[in-house]
């Protein structure tokens, strides 16, 4: 398989780190020829990389920038990327200061920050949820009087859906406002950002919620040119939160409704300043029109790039690859395998962990692609309001949609969780 990444010499940030899900991401690399070396925010990775990881022990740009050139001095690298969307605005800082390609700073804020995002595409006439940021809850309380409700609250740099919060009637607003503020008070991503530059604003968007179906998109950019690698129909239902994701590949959207969401990313990217680019968009579709959540320049998290694989023959991480090494010929238009993919993101209560049993069925299972712990004995999880954090991942997949997602359910099932004490006794 090592052919576009062959004997490439290729550092990778990542600001928030975590072994046991980035394992599979350096392997897929590594299958593509590349030498990998990594920039991490802690010691938390597989034994195998230590010769080749360096720690950054202040994250504050000049200290990153500083340890890549000395990297760069030694190594001479071919190319720098991120698969993190807390290390995309680092990543680009650092590509600039080691002459390699890159998105320039500037862009990269804009794919990350949401306000400027939808700044940028409403500019452009993007179609999007109508939107307003929020300095006080007397701001959110007047959008969301003009919007009418549904309305949806997030932070303009969160991930992983932390602190999104689905507020269908006026009386609720206020007490999720100050859920929100004191959520990013006490635990907030953001706060894994690089130090030293320009994030655009760290505060609280209001949205009029979008009522459609919506979609994880994985996409390749090349100047004029946008190749749809994947679609993801997710299949949750709406909460008041927003994190209890399923999806699954090929997507069920007709050709017309697929071309539409293609045209769309492709004036998206061009309205934040993308023009090469592995991407990663969100679409939600809104009395019938589709309209950009959000678009990134990333590849998907959880499960969804191996499914991509499974479902349409598409890589995501090499598309990345070939964006960072200035290669245009070796991503094509995907086809369906007629493999389905499932993704479930896995949950549990907040507390700290004492124990995670796994049951012998999910290692043995050959419909399972992808599992992955993110938390191991001795962690603090956080849950809403106090954080958003995710036990891990499971992806299942098969001929039959119906009976995938039932052995994704069902295997979820085998995993327990013990908790010393919740986490308002530590």
């Amino acid at each position: 398989m090592g052919i576009v990444g062959s004997m490439s010499k290729i550092l990778m940030i990542d600001l928030d780190t975590n072994a046991e899900y980035r394992l599979g991401h350096f392997e897929r690399l590594e299958e593509y020829g590349v030498e990998l070396h990594l920039i991490l925010n802690k010691p938390d990775y597989d034994p195998k990389y230590a010769a080749r990881v360096s720690i950054l022990r202040n994250n504050f740009i000049d200290d990153l920038i500083q340890l890549a050139e000395s990297l760069h001095e030694i190594h001479k690298f071919d190319g720098i990327l991120s698969i993190d969307e807390l290390s995309v605005i680092a990543t680009a800082h650092v590509s600039r200061a080691l002459g390699l390609p890159g998105q320039l700073p500037e862009v990269a804020v804009n794919s990350r920050n949401k306000s400027m995002m939808r700044d940028c595409m409403s500019k452009a006439e993007v179609s999007i949820p109508r939107y307003f940021l929020c300095k006080t809850f007397d701001d959110a309380r007047i959008a969301a009087e003009n919007f009418g409700f549904p309305v949806v609250l997030k932070p303009t740099l969160g991930a992983s859906s932390e602190h999104v919060y689905l507020i269908k009637e006026p009386s609720k607003l206020a007490h999720y406002f100050e859920l929100i503020e004191q959520g990013l008070r006490k635990h907030s991503l953001a706060n894994l950002e690089i130090g030293g530059v320009d994030i655009g604003p760290n505060s609280i968007l209001l949205e009029e919620y979008l009522d459609g179906s919506e979609h994880a998109v994985e996409a390749f950019i090349w100047d004029d040119e946008i190749i749809i690698g994947s679609i993801a129909d997710r299949l949750s239902i709406d909460s008041e939160l927003f994190d209890d994701d399923l999806y699954n590949t090929p997507t069920a959207l007709n050709r017309a409704q697929q071309d539409e969401i293609k045209n769309l990313i492709k004036k998206a990217a061009q309205a934040i300043g993308l023009k090469r680019a592995a991407v990663h968009a969100e679409v939600r579709f809104h009395k019938g029109i589709a309209c950009i959540v959000e678009i990134a320049s990333r590849i998907g998290g959880g499960s969804l790039f191996e499914m991509a694989r499974i479902a349409y023959g598409y890589c995501s991480l090499k598309a990345a690859l070939c964006v960072t090494l200035n290669i245009n010929d070796e991503i094509s238009a995907p086809i369906p395998t007629g493999i389905y993919a499932v993704g479930l993101t896995i949950l549990c209560q907040q507390g700290k962990i004492s124990n995670i049993r796994v049951g012998p069925e999910i290692y043995e299972d050959e419909r399972v692609f992808n599992f992955r712990l993110l938390r191991k004995q001795g962690d603090i999880v956080h849950r809403p309001p106090n954080g958003n954090d995710i036990l891990g991942y499971l992806g299942t997949k098969g001929d039959n949609l119906d009976a995938t997602i039932e052995a994704a359910e069902t295997l979820a099932k085998q995993i327990a969780v013990q908790f010393e004490k919740s986490l308002s006794d530590l």
